[in-house]
């Protein structure tokens, strides 16, 4: 059976591409060391000059290879853009809200590849209930204050199945950069008690994992990230509500 090829990637959406390069090499079942060796052969242009300017040490595992090409493909500019896209972005009219959480998911990997797991889940957690319609969110919060994302899903698909498309008419019309343009006071409050929550889970949860790491090793400086700065803003901006 021949092996399964991905397009060569040149210019454009790096974290795409990136995505399809690891569809095929599990579909050639390439371990680390096989994707390290053909990951250049697929770059061309720009992409294949930086790879060629790269030192060994920052190409001698595929994680190093894919954090130095992510760095440098992905422009610090266009994750502010994706930033703002993913803030913005809210359930589209017939739109199944998995493919939304998907779009959300897919959005946040390129605007920040780095994010914790805890972090992603309340940002994500945030968003989506941001991004719903306002009579689909109020009866998800007068079903459960405090839903997590996969039960926020699954209420929504239920929604769908049961009203269809009833609601789409005043859908159209809800689309909003900010909370503030559109939720009542008691909207507001309820979603502030659903992002707070996941905060406190996923700052818990990361304090226990501080905690464990400090007591097998001594504690080192922080290493900074080129994307912290803008995390640390959003993740306090998600603590705040």
């Amino acid at each position: 059976m021949s092996a399964i090829i991905p397009e060569t990637f040149q210019t454009g959406d790096f974290v795409a591409w990136l995505r399809q390069f690891e569809c095929c090499a599990n579909a050639n079942n390439w371990d680390a060391a096989a994707k390290l060796r053909n990951l250049p052969a697929f770059l061309r242009g720009p992409a294949a000059a930086y790879f060629h300017s790269l030192a060994d040490a920052q190409k001698d595992t595929y994680a190093h290879l894919v954090k130095f090409l992510r760095d440098r493909l992905c422009p610090v500019v266009d994750c502010e853009r994706l930033y703002a896209e993913f803030e913005s972005r809210h359930l589209r009219p017939n739109e199944d809200p998995s493919l939304f959480l998907w779009a959300l998911e897919d959005i946040l990997s390129k605007a920040d590849p780095y994010l914790s797991d805890a972090a992603k889940q309340a940002l994500l957690g945030r968003q989506f209930l941001r991004g719903l319609p306002n009579e689909i969110k109020l009866r998800l919060l007068e079903h459960d204050p405090t839903p997590k994302l996969t039960s926020m899903v699954e209420f929504v698909q239920r929604f769908h199945a049961v009203h269809g498309t009833a609601y789409e008419s005043r859908a159209i019309n809800h689309a909003f950069t900010t909370r503030d343009a559109v939720d009542s006071p008691q909207d507001s409050l309820r979603a502030s008690v659903v992002e707070l929550t996941a905060a406190v889970a996923a700052l818990t949860a990361n304090q226990k994992s501080s905690s464990q790491k400090s007591l097998q090793v001594p504690p080192q400086p922080p290493k900074p990230t080129r994307n912290q700065g803008r995390t640390a803003q959003r993740w306090q901006n998600v603590e705040s509500w």
